[in-house]
């Protein structure tokens, strides 16, 4: 897998661990490619988790046939203490794939954005820091949500999508 190796170079050249798979718009195949570059990785011995932060359209559980009643937005919609540590041991799912995990997204929660924002989540990210050697986040497309943008600060690196010959300049320029 040719971005799996051009991921992994760039990590260990750059110290990079987290990931975020965008696209400019739906339908371009992101999910698919988040799963396919996270099964390279760790066929090739990496320690992966993908983070399915597309809280508003998920899919990634049915890639690898995991529930999604619960999730990373039932775990964020928690109310715990803060300054508690953060228990991962129910969120990461492990697959059939060796040294793959996933978080699943859950269920759709009324304030997306809300959660992806929250110190919980920031810490959730260092958590996954200690526990991966990749991280990667799949996210909404760029032209559905904010999420793209707000998650951008607090990853490693960014992989952006597009469709040869029918996404247009606009529709990747900030």
């Amino acid at each position: 897998n040719t971005i799996g190796t051009l991921v992994e170079t760039y990590a260990q050249e750059h110290q990079a661990k987290i990931f975020m798979v965008a696209s400019s718009r739906a339908e371009e195949g992101k999910s698919t490619v988040t799963s396919n570059i996270g099964i390279a990785l760790a066929r090739s011995g990496s320690r992966v988790i993908l983070v399915d932060c597309d809280l508003r359209k998920a899919v990634l559980h049915r890639f690898f046939s995991l529930d999604n009643t619960q999730g990373l937005a039932t775990w964020l919609g928690e109310s715990a203490d803060p300054n508690a540590p953060l228990a991962t041991e129910g969120l990461l799912r492990p697959t059939e794939v060796e040294g793959l995990r996933v978080i699943t997204a859950g269920p759709h929660p009324q304030n997306p954005v809300g959660l992806l924002k929250s110190d919980r989540f920031r810490r959730l990210l260092q958590t996954l820091r200690e526990q991966a050697d990749i991280v990667l986040i799949d996210v909404p497309p760029v032209n559905i949500a904010v999420d793209t943008m707000l998650l951008a600060p607090f990853v490693d690196g960014i992989l952006l999508l597009i469709c040869a010959n029918e996404t247009n300049k606009d529709e990747v320029t900030y």
